[in-house]
């Protein structure tokens, strides 16, 4: 619902994109990268996006990719 009001707002996009890799019965994690990613697109400043698409990006079994996005706030 947040995401249909608002389509860019980063949080929104951070949190359902990890939410959608943590507790999708299908798996979805293409879905849940597009939205962290987008998230961080539209705030690249924002350490709590930068944090959901390390989570999210674990998640999908992409670890060196989520290593880098949970060290990206602190580069």
């Amino acid at each position: 619902m947040a995401l249909s009001i608002d389509g860019n707002d980063d949080v929104a996009l951070s949190i359902l994109g990890w939410a959608t890799a943590s507790f999708s019965d299908d798996d979805d994690y293409d879905t849940a990268r597009e939205m962290v990613d987008r998230a961080v697109a539209l705030n690249a400043n924002s350490a709590f996006a930068w944090e959901l698409r390390g989570f999210t990006y674990e998640l999908a079994g992409q670890l060196e990719e989520a290593i880098r996005s949970l060290s990206a706030p602190f580069d």
